[in-house]
């Protein structure tokens, strides 16, 4: 096909070039990153925790614990995959909002002032909810003819 070792040299040149391209590419999109918005990680935690809740009340299980167990196993499988993995999870009950913190710094609840810390639970009236991060990100839940029963806050770090 090619003939000569001056096509020769081109063809190698431009190989190792492309390979080494292709090289720091990949290791580029490695970087850490922390992450609020909807990644895969965040979107596959959301679709399998509803599942979890959805068989958790259709078996008449404790749907508090059947999602607590499915987070903290959920956090240890990413772990394990050097992806830090943190949450915070909203169980919404007829009036009442049930919290569950897996982040590892103080979060603030309000209305109420109410502030949740890394592992701790707390059962709050049903209204809209902001709940501020010790980097002072707020997210909101309004909760008020709110059509889900749950909703999460998924913080996630390469640690790679």
């Amino acid at each position: 096909m090619f003939r000569g070792k001056k096509a020769q040299f081109y063809l190698l040149t431009t190989i190792i070039l492309l390979s080494s391209l292709f090289f720091l590419v990949g290791e580029t999109s490695k970087a850490a990153s922390v992450g609020f918005k909807d990644t895969n990680t965040a979107k596959n935690y959301k679709t399998e925790a509803i599942n979890t809740l959805n068989q958790a009340l259709l078996g008449e299980l404790n749907a508090t614990y059947e999602l607590e167990s499915y987070t903290a196993k959920f956090i240890q499988y990413n772990n394990e995959r050097n992806r830090d993995t943190q949450i915070i999870f909203l169980y919404y009950q007829e009036d009442q909002i049930y919290l569950k913190s897996y982040y590892k710094r103080r979060a603030v609840i309000n209305p109420g002032n109410t502030t949740l810390n890394y592992y701790e639970s707390v059962w709050i009236a049903k209204k809209d909810v902001n709940i501020t991060l010790v980097d002072n990100i707020t997210h909101e839940f309004i909760t008020s003819n709110h059509p889900k029963n749950f909703d999460a806050i998924i913080i996630e770090e390469d640690t790679t």
